[in-house]
């Protein structure tokens, strides 16, 4: 302060230890900071330190028995300081913000339920084992009893028992999978969240069921198959028409009451067979039109390469060529490349 002014104003928290001194001691630690945060106002001139402990403005006289009033002496030492005594109501600048009155409003406490509470005791109302369970709480109170029965609802050790409700269910399980507390855990996670607080008959799969058409979830599962093993080309046949590819051209106008078309194509010369073919077609039909058409000219085949059409995967078909030692092969499900020539 200058001529009864302020000039500035300085506060600094002290922490457990510094806490536990005696006043003595606290209002020195106050003197000795701001002495070092202030030095260079008073370094060349008299110096006065007003306090509100007055037994700190005869340190000069006591004897040094305290770390902290050997420290002060040393602090101050060179100055030209004079300590005198404040009384604490007169202190006022100094006190000013330790000791600000706050106005306390009168505090009320209201009583309020959950909105789902009321939902839990309307599932009673659809479940007669629910009933069945709260009239014998009212006959056995007894401590041993694992249902209890207290403001309506009906607890499980301690956990709120839900009755047949598939929507509260539901709203149950999306506020612990779907909000900020669940943050999408999985299965394990998610039920033991639940069965901390609630108990119903068939959780775990409630639970499961739920995860299973979670959308947020499925779009970010992890895949746990094992990866696909590297695409291999078809071998290049040795000679011609021991390694055919066959297919159907569908969706054609009918001609000559004809409406399909049967491609056979020999892989190694890639010369072609399209024979035309009526709707329905059978295992016995394409056979016999391959057996008038490609057979009777070149013979029978090695391998036959086709997609995963009801006739090729029959059991007619895989019978009547395995019969003839031919080797039937498959292409990869939704994978036409395997047979390209044969799509072009």
């Amino acid at each position: 302060m200058q001529e009864g002014r302020p000039l500035a104003y300085f506060s600094k928290s002290i922490g457990p230890k510094a806490a536990a001194l005696s006043t003595y001691d606290k209002e020195a630690m106050a003197i000795i900071e701001a002495v070092k945060k202030w030095k260079h106002y008073f370094s060349a001139t008299s110096l006065i330190i007003r306090t509100d402990q007055e037994s700190l403005k005869y340190i000069q006289e006591q004897k040094i028995t305290e770390g902290i009033q050997h420290k002060l002496l040393l602090k101050l030492l060179g100055y030209n300081f004079t300590i005198e005594y404040k009384k604490g109501k007169e202190n006022k600048a100094a006190d000013a913000l330790s000791r600000v009155k706050h106005a306390v409003s009168a505090l009320f406490t209201t009583a309020t339920s959950p909105a789902w509470v009321k939902e839990v005791v309307s599932s009673y109302q659809q479940d007669d084992k629910i009933k069945e369970l709260i009239a014998e709480c009212f006959v056995d109170k007894s401590t041993d009893n694992a249902y209890s029965f207290k403001n309506g609802i009906l607890r499980f050790h301690n956990k709120v028992v839900v009755g047949k409700s598939t929507n509260l269910r539901q709203e149950i399980l999306a506020t612990f999978h779907n909000s900020e507390l669940g943050g999408h855990s999985g299965e394990r996670a998610t039920y033991h969240r639940v069965k901390l607080v609630f108990h119903w008959q068939g959780m775990k799969q409630d639970v499961i069921t739920f995860l299973k058409n979670c959308p947020v979830c499925q779009l970010n599962k992890s895949e746990h198959t094992p990866y696909p093993g590297l695409l291999e080309p078809l071998p290049v046949p040795d000679f011609a028409w021991a390694h055919i590819s066959m297919d159907f051209i569908e969706g054609l106008p009918t001609s000559e009451n004809k409406n399909l078309i049967l491609v056979v194509v020999d892989r190694f010369t890639k010369y072609s067979h399209f024979i035309a073919m009526k709707h329905p077609i059978t295992v016995q039909s394409v056979a016999r039109a391959f057996s008038e058409n490609v057979f009777k000219l070149h013979g029978m085949p090695l391998v036959i390469v086709t997609d995963r059409d009801r006739i090729f995967t029959s059991n007619l078909w895989q019978k009547l060529f395995k019969s003839l030692n031919i080797k039937l092969h498959m292409s990869t499900s939704y994978h036409p490349q395997t047979d390209g020539r044969q799509k072009e």
